[in-house]
């Protein structure tokens, strides 16, 4: 690879962080070409010779988060592991890029939320939806091994974990005040990703485990937080 391939490349991961910044701060409406260009110093033509718009600026943002996340989830469907396993992966899996890209999952929301802009929401759900599948096909795969309770419903189980996760970020005064944590701790910590992890996966397990396999998935144990 080229040198001057490397510095566009590179130009190109700047200007997405920026804009990604931008919009989970100030909406998508409010920022402008101009502004992205001055957050990454560089020139408005230059963005638009990159990402032809704004929209194709957003359409990027999302190409780079939605391609990666199926093939993990692939690798995970392929993997010769239990179900129950599988899921267990998963939950790690979404639990670090929620908590690791909060920028991006403060567009997610605020775009699906607000409907201001529909097709934005549609290209949203266009790339949550087949990688959600995957992990839902996970349950699926645990009912049908005889692993997993039969009445339990696949889509809404999941639909309960992810809303878990990110009911933290998008509450955090209050998820913080629920969890006692100090006013120092910060609701993105590593401490409380890992918790987080833990209980979903406990949570997870004696819902839709049945009881003679139950044993055989023990979760660690969350350890009692202090009262402060």
């Amino acid at each position: 690879m080229s040198k001057k391939t490397i510095e566009n490349s590179e130009t190109r991961k700047q200007i997405i962080t920026a804009a990604t910044q931008l919009f989970a701060d100030n909406g998508f409406e409010a920022v402008s070409i101009r502004q992205i260009a001055q957050a990454t110093d560089t020139n408005i033509a230059l963005v638009s010779y990159y990402f032809g718009s704004k929209e194709g600026l957003f359409q990027e943002i999302l190409n780079t988060r939605y391609p990666e996340a199926k093939q993990m989830l692939q690798d995970m469907d392929a993997a010769n592991i239990t179900p129950i396993k599988k899921l267990y992966k998963a939950i790690n899996f979404y639990t670090n890029r929620i908590f690791d890209n909060p920028n991006f999952n403060k567009i997610m929301l605020r775009e699906m939320s607000l409907m201001q802009r529909p097709e934005h929401a549609r290209m949203i759900v266009d790339g949550i939806y087949p990688n959600m599948q995957l992990v839902i096909g996970f349950i699926h795969e645990g009912q049908e091994k005889g692993d997993f309770k039969k009445n339990i419903d696949a889509e809404l189980t999941w639909i309960s974990i992810i809303s878990t996760i990110f009911q933290m970020l998008n509450n955090k005064l209050l998820a913080k005040k629920i969890c006692k944590l100090k006013s120092e701790e910060d609701v993105y910590s590593k401490k409380m990703k890992k918790r987080v992890k833990t209980h979903l996966k406990a949570m997870l397990s004696a819902c839709i485990l049945k009881k003679k396999k139950q044993k055989k998935h023990k979760v660690e144990e969350i350890k009692p937080i202090e009262n402060i």
